[in-house]
């Protein structure tokens, strides 16, 4: 192999060693992701719902850039809120007797 201690890179008499010195400066291209994007609609509009992300790699790395994440889609939670309960009665029921015999 090449030898890459600093006395040997910085001995200025092959292209290799000038370029072996240059790649400890040279930083790679990190990976870019955009934005999380929604793709439906929630799954309910009340009580607890799924909706489905998105997003997309804008930029693969290079030269020993940071990688992508491996999570490219998702499902999150949306719409937690309970759902309005209508209110409910009984039937009418009798509570007594009449306080007039006749005549209203």
């Amino acid at each position: 192999g090449v030898d890459a201690s600093p006395r040997v890179l910085f001995e200025p008499d092959t292209t290799a060693r000038i370029v072996a010195l240059a790649y400890l400066f040279v930083k790679g291209v990190d990976c870019q992701v955009s934005e999380w994007q929604r793709m439906s609609a929630c799954s309910q509009s009340c009580g607890g719902g799924v909706v489905r992300e998105m997003r997309e790699i804008l930029q693969e790395p290079a030269s020993g850039g940071v990688p992508c994440p491996a999570e490219l889609e998702r499902e999150v939670n949306c719409n937690d809120q309970l759902c309005p309960v209508d209110c409910q009665v009984t039937a009418w029921i009798r509570q007594g007797e009449c306080s007039l015999s006749c005549g209203g």
